[in-house]
């Protein structure tokens, strides 16, 4: 059986999308799809055209094409590289980083963040109007693996981009997982986030029911929405018993977004 949450203002329901041939092996008779849940006021779906590249905010469009806030450019490049990478040498513009983390912590606002192939085991805190983005979503993963604890894969701040990524989340005890919080900072919303190219698991697979919740995206804070942020093709499976929150999107307040070509696959819960 299928189920759509949804607030009373949403206008249009979530499209799904099939991505990479990956939700074929998944049969949508015996799956509970809980895609999204809203309780603001003014939350709504719209469409966005891929065919087309179109683009909220001006950061990245869905052919992979980095264009910049302004759609002019991006400042520096800060590059990422596993294997020949040293953080202590790692600049701007300069010597690779081994770790994301440390190249974000000297990310500043329009630079560029290229993540070149490798598993890294890390969370992430995006700063405003920086751009995340793997050099190919099949050779970049993002994880961190049985978690003990709360945790959050990868904080957005206002402006922000993820793209071309593979995030993996998972746990075996009571803890909430979300691969990706949006948290707004509050005053209003001046710049759309975008999540483009991205693949999101998060899984809970504790033998007993849990109680917190299990979300691919969540949007949390207090701002009053004045732009859309995006999530444009995107696949998401969220795996839980938990009788918490179960979602592949969750917004905690009011909120704009635009959702394309997006395949969300719930399995298990039951809120």
């Amino acid at each position: 059986m299928t189920h759509i949450f949804y607030s009373t203002r949403v206008a249009l329901i979530l499209i799904l999308g099939i991505l990479t041939g990956q939700m074929s092996a998944l049969n949508p008779l015996t799956q509970k799809l809980r895609q999204c849940s809203f309780t603001g006021p003014n939350s709504t779906f719209c469409n966005l055209n891929v065919l087309n590249q179109a683009c909220i905010g001006g950061n990245l469009n869905v052919g992979g094409i980095i264009t910049g806030i302004d759609g002019l450019g991006y400042g520096n490049t800060l590059i990422v590289d596993q294997v020949d990478g040293n953080d202590d040498i790692g600049a701007a513009n300069g010597p690779r980083f081994k770790t994301i983390s440390a190249a974000l912590l000297q990310a500043e606002e329009g630079d560029l963040v290229l993540v070149y192939p490798g598993v890294y085991n890390e969370t992430l805190v995006v700063p405003e109007d920086v751009i995340v983005a793997g050099v190919e979503i099949n050779t970049v993963t993002i994880q961190q693996l049985n978690v003990t604890t709360p945790t959050d894969l990868i904080v957005l701040g206002e402006g922000s981009t993820l793209a071309n990524l593979n995030l993996i989340l998972t746990s075996g005890v009571d803890v909430q997982l979300r691969a990706i919080n949006h948290i707004s900072p509050g005053g209003s919303d001046l710049s759309a986030i975008n999540i483009n190219n991205v693949r999101i698991q998060v899984t809970n697979y504790s033998a007993v029911p849990t109680t917190s919740d299990t979300i691919g995206c969540a949007f949390t804070g207090t701002s009053t929405p004045t732009v859309y942020d995006l999530i444009g093709v995107a696949l998401m499976q969220v795996v839980s018993n938990s009788t918490g929150r179960t979602r592949g999107v969750y917004s905690e307040a009011a909120q704009y977004l635009l959702l394309n070509g997006c395949a969300i696959n719930i399995i298990g819960g039951t809120n």
